[in-house]
């Protein structure tokens, strides 16, 4: 609903689990344009990689831009 990725919540609202109790408050973006949305799924999907592969954000980060972000492609040029 608000665009927004697990991982950018928990980041925004300093939570330490994913699991949320009813009557939580939390944080979230109220709009956003396409250029920020995309930037915020380039970070998660840099973290997931690195996550992955053990790797630097700049090794991550040259994989990743290499093939325009397409992860599949990022792999089996890394390997």
């Amino acid at each position: 609903r608000h665009r927004m990725a697990p991982e950018e919540l928990s980041r925004v609202n300093s939570l330490r689990h994913r699991s949320l109790r009813p009557g939580s408050t939390v944080l979230v973006w109220a709009e956003r344009s396409e250029t920020e949305v995309r930037e915020a799924e380039r970070a998660t999907t840099l973290l997931c990689f690195r996550r992955q592969h053990s790797c630097s954000v700049g090794e991550a980060r040259y994989y990743l831009e290499l093939h325009e972000y397409d992860v599949e492609r990022a792999i089996q040029q890394r390997r």
